[in-house]
């Protein structure tokens, strides 16, 4: 396996006493990019192959997992290992193009492949429309580091072409995405069909951004379509909020019976929320629904009674999966967990930048779970650099090291990192390994 010790420099630079084992977590995380026996371009979600088989290429999973290895990439500065990552990068695209242009059971809302490229052909939760949001957000914002570095005609013979014919991977998941988001598709844990706040604000941001890289790439006419379908789409991901419970419904049409509240809402946000206000992470009704979503697990893991270490997160509260068993208990996830490391680092980045910050009866009980019923039940804003406000960001800290600790008290004396971790007792179960865990990982560090 090529590029194993590819990052050391920069992980140094950003590790911190949170970060445990970096080098063992980057390690692990190419392993399952383009591993023996898979075509180039393959991020398999784990090495499992049984109880449970997760080996096979996700559209979501990938496209996260890409975004992370870009986002290393536009920070390397070594020009060889810059070149790797570069070279990973363009694998995916060719990879994804592929990918596109396969036979598929429900085209390209296809959920996954397998590792030679073949569609999954056996029944499955389908369509999962947010697979070629993320992924056009994840190519997106390569093409965009390679127009800065004088890289156009590159971007413009691999990733984008005005020409339909073409059949470029970006245009092709944005002319998928503006025509089809009214449709119903599973949601990210490929259990619930209907409409899903994380697909909607991955398909905006999608377009938004889609739009801009066509207007630099003179498709004017695509951008004012892509623009006009990210609008329309802020009107249904409004509808995801209730007002009622203070919290974002992550479901709607639907036929379960849930009570809402899921991470798949604040990976939303992480993975897609851009730098407006419409819900990136500290918009009031996101600033509630972490808070209503974080005290949800607070009382139903066993292993959360240990108050020294952060709040295990699981997916939602009525979770039934164990990492192996459907119709079980299910259990705090890794990646769910490292989330509100990267939640909170981006909350407090932006609290320091905006210097005062509004209290209000919706984000109230973010800042009242933070700092107490007492200190905020009559203040009415908080100026980040008073005595209060410092208090926040120390707070806020505190949340992120807690974090930090719990992961790593789960995880492996390796670096090893599963999908889940028990409710009861904390070990490891589920896929071993998972991708998206060191993903998560290395995104929250990134995030300082």
């Amino acid at each position: 396996m090529r590029i194993l010790f590819l990052l050391s420099f920069i992980l140094l630079q950003i590790s911190t006493t949170q970060a445990v084992n970096v080098d063992s977590i980057t390690r692990r995380l190419f392993a399952n990019i383009s591993p023996d026996g898979t075509t180039r371009g393959v991020v398999v979600a784990s090495p499992s192959r049984e109880n449970p088989n997760y080996f096979y290429h996700w559209i979501r999973d990938a496209a996260l997992v890409m975004n992370v290895v870009n986002d290393l990439y536009i920070r390397e500065q070594d020009p060889i290992k810059k070149n790797l990552l570069k070279e990973m990068m363009i694998d995916f695209a060719v990879f994804s193009k592929d990918n596109q242009q396969r036979f598929t059971l429900s085209g390209l809302g296809e959920p996954k492949f397998y590792v030679d490229g073949r569609g999954y052909d056996e029944p499955w939760g389908r369509p999962q429309n947010d697979g070629p949001a993320l992924r056009a957000i994840t190519l997106i914002n390569f093409a965009n580091s390679l127009i800065e570095s004088g890289e156009e005609e590159l971007v413009r013979s691999l990733l984008y072409s005005a020409d339909f014919s073409a059949q470029s991977v970006i245009k092709t998941d944005l002319e998928y995405v503006s025509h089809h988001w009214r449709e119903a598709s599973f949601d990210y844990w490929e259990e619930v069909i209907g409409s899903h706040f994380s697909t909607l604000l991955a398909q905006r941001r999608s377009l938004l951004m889609g739009a801009d890289l066509a207007i630099k790439l003179n498709d004017p006419l695509a951008a004012k379509w892509y623009n006009k379908q990210a609008l329309l789409l802020e009107n249904e991901i409004n509808l995801h909020w209730d007002e009622g419970r203070n919290h974002i419904v992550h479901s709607r049409n639907t036929h379960h019976h849930r009570g809402g509240l899921d991470i798949a809402t604040i990976l939303g946000v992480l993975h897609s929320a851009g730098s407006d206000n419409f819900y990136n992470v500290t918009n009031d009704r996101v600033l509630a629904t972490s808070t209503h979503l974080k005290n949800s697990f607070k009382n139903i893991y066993k292993i959360n009674k240990d108050s020294n270490l952060g709040v295990a997160i699981g997916r939602y509260p009525e979770d039934t999966y164990d990492g192996v068993r459907t119709d079980s208990l299910g259990n705090p996830w890794f990646l769910a967990t490292l989330a509100y490391a990267e939640y909170y680092q981006k909350v407090k980045k932006s609290f320091l930048k905006k210097g005062r910050i509004e209290i209000n009866e919706t984000n109230k009980v973010f800042f009242s779970e933070l700092l107490g019923n007492s200190i905020t039940s009559n203040i009415k804003a908080i100026n980040i650099k008073s005595k209060l406000g410092k208090n926040l960001v120390r707070v806020l800290d505190s949340q992120i090291e807690s974090i930090y600790k719990r992961v790593n008290y789960h995880s492996s004396r390796s670096g090893s990192i599963a999908e889940q971790m028990n409710r009861d007792n904390g070990y490891m179960q589920g896929a071993r390994d998972l991708t998206w865990s060191y993903a998560s990982y290395l995104s929250a560090l990134l995030s300082k």
